[in-house]
């Protein structure tokens, strides 16, 4: 991953992929995006890296639906 390249920008990344995960299918444009500090040449620029940090956070909260379930044999999530 490319993640310790980008140096300090990791955390405007991981800051871009949380609203992300946590916005699902927004409909806006990249311009749109309202996060202070995050331009459209940054997620341009950055988009790989933001791209494979959505999909750990998303695998990630994937796991921990799954988990939640093991108490009860054949639940999967809430």
């Amino acid at each position: 991953m490319k993640l310790l390249e980008l140096g300090p920008a990791a955390v405007t990344a991981a800051r871009v992929a949380l609203w992300l995960r946590d916005n699902p299918a927004p409909s806006i444009y990249v311009r749109q995006l309202v996060l202070p500090g995050v331009h459209t040449k940054f997620i341009e620029r950055h988009r790989q890296v933001i791209d494979q940090m959505l999909a750990t956070l998303e695998s990630s909260s994937r796991d921990q639906d799954m988990s939640a379930g093991d108490d009860e044999p054949g639940v999967l999530g809430p």
